[in-house]
């Protein structure tokens, strides 16, 4: 069984999208419209180039494939950066000088 299964009747999923779309619209954003932001770029593939896909289904491939300007800052920051020790300081717990009741 493949990843894009459809599970019930083991046969692909009729709403699977074409390997060809998904290169035309990763390498649209990636040569044309680099510089707009998903919803944009959404709007454009509609609009200009007739491609009719869920907002929802644009965002996601171009968050896995970490070409929003987003992604590509996070990507850069978190992976060099390394991580500093946390400072805590150990309190010790003792009953040898107890404070006094309240009340």
């Amino acid at each position: 069984m493949t990843v894009c299964s459809d599970r019930r009747q083991g046969k692909p999923s009729p709403k699977r999208v074409p390997v060809a779309r998904v290169e035309q619209v990763l390498g649209l954003y990636r040569d044309r419209y680099f510089d707009l932001n998903v919803r944009h770029f959404h709007e454009k593939l509609q609009h200009e180039h007739q491609i009719e896909l869920s907002y929802t289904w644009v965002k996601l491939a171009l968050h896995f494939c970490a070409m929003t300007l987003f992604q590509r800052i996070a990507e850069k920051r978190y992976s060099s950066r390394q991580k500093r020790p946390i400072k805590t300081k150990m309190m010790m717990i003792s009953n040898t000088n107890p404070s006094p009741p309240l009340g």
